[in-house]
């Protein structure tokens, strides 16, 4: 029994001499951290100013409603990518890099009807160089006007009241044809986020949260860092070695695993997974809710451009989960029947291209990467180029 005790005593004393030790290592390398960091000049914690010429990317008004600023030229960021962005004075996206067109290319594209895009991220070009966005290269290979009126986290609450203020303002040529781009997030956009309104559409999580999404949008632009009195302590500035070994680890977890949490995001799920589970994030409307009221946009929408004169035609392009898990509710079907002749003249469906390219392993994380910006749900060049592709293909046919 004495024996027995003495072990257990030793036992206990080399845990606690080994726990002991480690957090005298830990303590001791945050106070190098934190004794070196104050001396570094660089803070990690900032982001590099954006370039611009001394004018705001977004216009914010206070009710969260926000757009793209008129006659824009500078950089814009998102993530790790910073990538230039000019617009045009009706708040456009452009490229800003065009020279003027040639005297023949301009008649020829007054035979050809003006293209209006509508849409989000994707239609706006996020991260992507205006070359590489799928308007970017629908413009490149069109005769006719191109005009992308996409704006990040934008949905179809929005789009309708821009294309209201559109037509009402004589911006959209005669005889366009109107694509709104609808993908699988805008049901949550919908649900929780905007609210239709006789004037600019409001954000209903202004009023629950500080920070609502059209902040969080805007302050992408923003490269101010925290005051000091803001800071907190165990901040990337007081910390900059703990940080950097943090990044460095999550860029390997990033490298093997970030597919799957891209995959498995909740703005994505609803057509793979049980609604009840979601509905927490979907509120006030929920899932079914914001399925009622997406399709009602979309249906004024083309209501309203084809009584103004203008053809009407959706937009979709998968998600990293639509194409990895089965789908026991059917998008695409879903907004085939969204769409209801005569106000609206079809669908381009870009998913038949994605499919081809992920094959028969749909867990792969190959696909991904070919397709999707690393750890992002967003396209990259290719990715736009199979949308881009499946966009003049259809107008081809028509």
């Amino acid at each position: 029994m004495l024996h027995w005790l003495r072990l257990e005593r030793e036992r206990c004393i080399n845990l606690a001499l080994l726990l002991g030790s480690s957090a005298f290592a830990l303590i001791c390398f945050g106070v190098f951290d934190f004794v070196t960091s104050q001396g570094q000049h660089s803070d990690p914690a900032t982001l590099p100013n954006l370039r611009s010429n001394g004018r705001n990317l977004y216009i914010n008004k206070a009710n969260g409603w926000y757009e793209l600023n008129a006659n824009y030229r500078g950089e814009d960021r998102y993530g790790p990518h910073r990538f230039a962005v000019a617009t045009d004075g009706n708040g456009f996206r452009i490229d800003p890099s065009a020279a003027a067109r040639s005297a023949a290319a301009t008649a020829a594209a007054k035979d050809m009807p003006a293209l209006l895009f509508l849409g989000d991220s994707f239609t706006y070009g996020v991260a992507s160089p205006w070359s590489n966005s799928f308007v970017g290269q629908v413009a490149r290979r069109y005769p006719g006007r191109v005009i992308n009126a996409g704006v990040n986290s934008h949905s179809p609450t929005p789009h309708l009241y821009r294309l209201r203020r559109l037509l009402n303002d004589g911006t959209v040529p005669a005889r366009a044809m109107v694509i709104m781009a609808v993908d699988i997030s805008d049901v949550q956009d919908e649900a929780s986020r905007w609210q239709p309104g006789p004037t600019e559409p409001g954000d209903r999580s202004s009023q629950a949260r500080a920070a609502n999404a059209s902040q969080q949008v805007i302050a992408r632009q923003s490269s101010s860092p925290d005051s000091r009195s803001d800071r907190p302590f165990f901040s990337a500035r007081n910390f900059q070695l703990s940080h950097r070994l943090y990044y460095a680890l999550e860029g390997v977890y990033k490298r093997f695993f970030d597919h799957w949490q891209v995959r498995n995001n909740v703005r994505s799920a609803f057509t793979h997974r049980p609604w009840p589970e979601l509905e927490p994030q979907y509120q006030p409307l929920g899932v079914a809710g914001g399925l009622q009221q997406l399709r009602q946009q979309i249906q004024a929408a083309a209501q309203l451009s084809h009584s103004s004169g203008h053809r009407f035609l959706l937009l979709i392009y998968p998600w990293p989960a639509q194409l990895a898990y089965p789908e026991p509710f059917n998008w695409e079907q879903w907004i085939s029947a969204s769409c209801q002749a005569p106000n609206c003249s079809g669908v381009i469906n870009a998913f038949p291209a994605f499919r081809q390219q992920v094959g028969s392993d749909r867990s792969a994380a190959a696909w991904q990467e070919r397709l999707y910006l690393r750890g992002d749900m967003h396209l990259n060049a290719a990715g736009n180029a199979l949308v881009a592709q499946a966009i003049l293909d259809t107008l081809q046919q028509r």
